[in-house]
This record gives C-alpha cells, structure tokens and sequence, in this order.
C-alpha cells in the first residue's frame, strides 16, 4: 500500500486531534481502542488519491466539520461495543463509514456547505440534500469499498421516522450502521460541538433512551449498555 504523503493535510488534521481527543468520562480503555482503529482507518483510506483529495476539499472549506467527522467516527466505534458489536470487521466497517460518511460533502459547492441547511433557499436545501447520494456513488467506484460500507453513506442522514433525507427511508429500510452513525453524530453535535445540549455522553444517551422520539432505532438503543 502506498503511503499517504507526509505533507497530507488531512492526515496531519485528523492523527492531531486523534492524539489530543478527550470525551469526558469515556473510559481511557474505550478510547484509546477507538481512537487507534480511527487512526489506522484514516492512514489507510488516505492513500486512495480522490478520498484524500475530495477530504482535502471539506476541510479547506470547514474546520468544524472535519472535526465533527473524525470526533464523530470515534463516538460510532464507541457506542458500536457499547451495543455489543465485538466483531474486528464489524467495528472496522462501522470506523470508515463514519470516516467517509459526509465525503458528498467535498462534491457540492462551498457555497451550500458554509451555510446552514435552513437558512438556505429551497432550491439550495434540495441539492444540499443530494451530498450523501453523491459520496456513495462515489465510494462505489472505488475498488475495495464494500457495498455496506457504500450504503451506510447513503443512508447517514436518513431517520428510522422517515423525517431524514435524501430518500425519506424509514427504519426496516437503514442499515444497521447508518443507524450507528446518525446516532454518533448527534452525540458529537449534541455533547461534543461548541454548541452542547449535554454536559456528557451518558445524560445524552439516557435521554435519548428515555425519549418517545422514533428519529433513532429502538433496537439498537436498548442494545446500549451505558456505563453506571
């Protein structure tokens, strides 16, 4: 395999923050697997020269976002041995499908990514809302990308209620780590972002278990063993 350059700014970004990523109360144990594997997925996916390129896109237009996505990966790997997923290869696909779920997002203008989805006209929202069609079409030209992994992208901003988009799915129709991933990314944006709703991951979860809310799948949630 390849190596990834040296002077990669997508690399440098993400084994920085890898490094220096603290989530509370989150065992160091639990952390430290999660963030390795994250670590190892990055280097690996950063040798193929479009997903470097088109990452290498979102994070010259945001920051943020590339945090939210690497931070974001992480949490997915977490709550995914939370739920008792203990397989090395189901843990891996969970690990670059979160790495490459907001990958559409490099393939639209910068203009629609800069703003927020509803402040944006409805012309705009509707090709805002096209980004995760458009990573995993990508993703499924890559040789070696595993068709799981290329629908989990798909499908990421789906919600089990059918509320989500781009194709309004509803739960029978999510696959099981795209259901992993939507909840990851509200715990990062929740929890983890300038913006927090919850000082810690475990008053989130608690909350979102006790919810009467449909947005998240039942199954997977009583799946999670929270830490006491």
């Amino acid at each position: 395999i390849p190596l990834v350059p040296p002077a990669d700014p997508v690399s440098i970004y993400a084994q920085s923050l890898l490094e220096s990523l603290h989530l509370g109360e989150m065992k160091t144990e639990d952390l430290d697997g999660a963030v390795t594997l994250v670590g190892a997925v990055c280097e690996v996916l950063l040798t193929n020269r479009k997903i470097r390129q088109v990452l290498g896109t979102i994070l010259q237009i945001s920051e943020p976002i590339m945090e939210r996505i690497v931070t974001g990966s992480v949490l997915a790997v977490i709550l995914g041995k939370q739920m008792g997923f203990e397989s090395p290869r189901f843990l891996g696909r969970i690990a670059v499908s979160a790495f490459l779920r907001e990958i559409g997002l490099g393939l639209i203008s910068k203009d629609l990514v800069s703003e927020e989805l509803l402040d944006l006209p409805k012309e705009s929202q509707e090709k805002f809302m096209q980004h995760p069609i458009l990573g995993s079409q990508l993703l499924d030209q890559i040789r070696g990308i595993p068709t799981e992994i290329v629908q989990a992208v798909a499908q990421f901003h789906e919600r089990c209620d059918g509320t989500g988009y781009p194709q309004k799915l509803k739960r029978p129709q999510i696959t099981t780590i795209a259901k992993i991933l939507t909840l990851a990314d509200a715990a990062y944006q929740d929890v983890f972002s300038q913006k927090p709703k919850w000082d810690n991951l475990s008053s989130f979860l608690l909350s979102v278990k006790s919810s009467k809310s449909e947005i998240f799948d039942r199954e997977i949630l009583a799946r999670l063993k929270l830490p006491s």
